[in-house]
Parts: structure tokens; sequence; C-alpha cells
């Protein structure tokens, strides 16, 4: 499963994670993540049979190679989807590729006949919990101290939808 979307200033792929992507998944993972998976992870989550990997590729035009700006993993076991990891690039960040990537995960959740998604996010992550929102979900609870943090531990916030 893929996706494309073109105009004159850009193109855009939502393709599955393979082992080509991780380099440049790794980049964008240290730049946004407090506390990154490593590669090792990311080889393990594609390898997975229930694994939901995607990148999301961009070029400016038809002979630009594309560039990696952003990705997910997710995992379905049984009926149920788990986003386990979402991030986009930092010079990429609010103009719309994560809700790209999240629209294409219900998709492909939805295709996989899911009933529902389920997710944890910071709690002072709040630009990530309104675009989940926007979708749909609802907070279903919380996880005190779940992440750590440059200032201590953070909780989680636990989100799902039902599709």
């Amino acid at each position: 499963m893929s996706w494309l979307i073109q105009n004159r200033d850009e193109a855009l792929r939502i393709v599955p994670m393979e082992s080509r992507h991780i380099p440049a998944v790794m980049v964008i993972e240290k730049q946004v993540q407090f506390e990154p998976w490593t590669e090792k992870i990311f080889r393990k989550e594609i390898e997975k049979n229930f694994s939901l990997c995607f990148v999301i590729e961009r070029s400016r035009n038809s002979s630009e190679k594309s560039i990696v700006i952003g990705y997910l993993c997710a995992e379905k076991i049984l009926d149920e989807v788990h986003l386990n990891n979402i991030a986009v690039a930092r010079n990429f960040q609010r103009c719309g590729y994560g809700k790209a990537l999240l629209g294409f995960l219900l998709s492909a959740a939805i295709r996989e006949e899911a009933s529902v998604i389920h997710l944890e996010v910071r709690e002072d992550n709040i630009a990530a919990i309104k675009l989940y929102e926007s979708f749909g979900f609802k907070i279903t609870g919380k996880r005190p101290d779940y992440y750590n943090s440059a200032h201590g531990k953070c909780s989680a916030i636990l989100m799902s939808l039902r599709l």
C-alpha cells in the first residue's frame, strides 16, 4: 500500500518503510525524540508481520531525489492497532505532513479491519494531542511519569479512536 500526491511544487509519497530508509529515519528520530529508538528497534519493527511502518518522502520535482521527511511505526494485533512512533523532521513540522501520515494510518487500519487505534502521547506535546483530537481520538487515561524529559518525568496521555 502506498500513496502519492503531486502538485506543481512538490511530490509526496507514503510508502512502506524499508531498510534503505532507516538512516534517514534515524536522523529524524534523533532530532525530535528525547529518548530515540535505536536502529535495531526500527529494523525489528519492519521485519514483524504485524507491523505497519511507513515513511513520507518529498521531492520538489520529478528529477529531484526524494527525501524522507517523516515516518510512523504501528502494529496490528488482532483487531487493534497501536501507534508506537510517529515523527516529522523538525524543519517540516506544522506543514500537514504528520496529518498526512496519521490519515494514511487510519486508512491502513480500516483496510486491515481494525476496530480501534490506541496511542500514548506526552502530556506536554499539545500540538500532537490537538492533531489526534482533530481525527477523533479521545483521551482514555493517563500513565503518570511514563516518559523521561529534560525536566524530569512526564506523564503519557492515552488516546483511542474507534473505527
